[in-house]
């Protein structure tokens, strides 16, 4: 923001306006911001093939899922899986925060499987270099003991 652009507000009746018009802008960007959430839900559900969707659950391999009628944030989900299998550290760091392993703001955990496997220490990893853990087990933890 550039300050020198900022004209002080004159009088409280100008002020009452000003602060109504930004009301009301924002009360329609959020309208908006409703709505296009609310498409985008319905898209995401909607089948990529016309006709009766695979349920996923019924799928026993990877592999099955080829050629089967999914639905879009399905579809969505298959091509991150897709990429960071085939490599692309940015598509595999996108799965272990949407599956709850890279939680923004929980600090560093010992053993963290992504910085493992970009470490690609996985095969020189010696479990009994691994410290133990002797603490009271954190709520929001993932950590087994």
């Amino acid at each position: 923001m550039n300050d020198e652009n900022l004209q002080p507000v004159r009088d409280r009746t100008e002020a009452m306006e000003l602060g109504r018009k930004g009301g009301i802008a924002s009360g329609k960007a959020r309208r908006e911001r409703k709505a296009m959430r609310e498409t985008l839900e319905i898209m995401m559900s909607m089948p990529l093939k016309g006709g009766k969707n695979v349920d996923i659950g019924d799928v026993k391999s990877f592999a099955a899922l080829k050629g089967k009628n999914i639905n879009v944030s399905e579809a969505l989900a298959l091509s991150i899986l897709q990429n960071a299998m085939n490599g692309n550290v940015k598509a595999f760091a996108q799965i272990m925060e949407l599956m709850g392993e890279n939680k923004p703001g929980r600090g560093t955990k010992e053993n963290n499987l992504l910085e493992v496997i970009l470490a690609g220490t996985m095969e020189d990893m010696d479990t009994d270099d691994i410290p133990e853990i002797e603490q009271a087990a954190d709520p929001d933890s993932d950590m087994v003991e």
